[in-house]
């Protein structure tokens, strides 16, 4: 007759602990929280995704676009400058393009100072540029 009781203590006591660790780690999980502007993906040569999953889309630059030439140059070029790195982000005119990318330019820091991303992605010709009214305050500044 003890047996079962005994058995059944174990197998309660065993649950208990298995949730108890289960919960411990959904709080820890729970605690660590990517950075919102840490560069988690990059789509192309002028589209990223942001750790609070923010799709960017690049100002007054284009890039090729999926089974386009250039278009893996471009997406590894973006991807060395700012993957897995937080990024300063500056609004211009308009918050969004038509499929709901937030539009901005984009800065990262490295060892040499700070790199404004549309436009050293237009000087170093993974992107041309396209000035789209009403965001185009600084377009002139990445031609020159």
């Amino acid at each position: 007759m003890e047996k079962p009781y005994f058995m059944i203590f174990l197998m309660t006591l065993f649950f208990i602990v298995l949730i108890s660790g289960f919960l411990y780690f959904i709080i820890k999980l729970d605690n660590y929280k990517i950075p919102e502007n840490l560069v988690v993906e990059v789509i192309d040569g002028d589209t990223f995704v942001l750790g609070n999953m923010d799709r960017i889309r690049l100002i007054c630059i284009d890039a090729p676009e999926k089974n386009q030439k250039g278009f893996q140059e471009s997406k590894i070029f973006l991807e060395t400058l700012i993957l897995n790195k937080q990024v300063r982000l500056e609004k211009d005119i308009s918050e969004k393009d038509r499929y709901g990318r937030l539009l901005r330019y984009v800065y990262v820091n490295t060892s040499n100072g700070e790199i404004f991303i549309n436009k050293y992605m237009f000087e170093q010709g993974y992107a041309e540029l396209t000035p789209i009214e009403p965001d185009i305050s600084r377009c002139n500044e990445i031609k020159s």
